[in-house]
């Protein structure tokens, strides 16, 4: 959180294998919860799977953000963007990070 200015962060991970998204915890400055429920082809997102194969941190927002999300997704009327930051190990994406609600005045 310290590197990440972030109110929510929600830490994910990743498998090549069938482009799967799994969920692992939701950070916040009060709690950490269990999101492992959440299972996601990452293929019906597309900010994410770019992000993912060219390995680095991707910004959306505005009509951006809506096109980028799948319309499964119910998306409350306060987030209009995200951030998401690929998790690598050596040449390897194994998770990724995202966020939808930031810390006010931070570049």
């Amino acid at each position: 959180m310290d590197l990440f200015p972030s109110k929510i962060v929600g830490l994910y991970r990743y498998s090549p294998l069938g482009y799967l998204g799994e969920g692992v915890h939701c950070i916040t400055s009060f709690k950490c919860i269990n999101i492992r429920d959440i299972r996601e082809d990452i293929r019906s997102m597309p900010i994410i799977l770019s992000a993912i194969h060219e390995k680095k941190a991707k910004f959306c927002f505005g009509i951006e953000f809506f096109n980028e999300m799948s319309s499964r997704h119910i998306v409350p009327s306060k987030v209009n963007s995200m951030v998401v930051l690929p998790i690598c190990l050596s040449t390897a994406v194994i998770g990724s990070i995202l966020s939808f609600d930031y810390v006010e005045n931070v570049t």
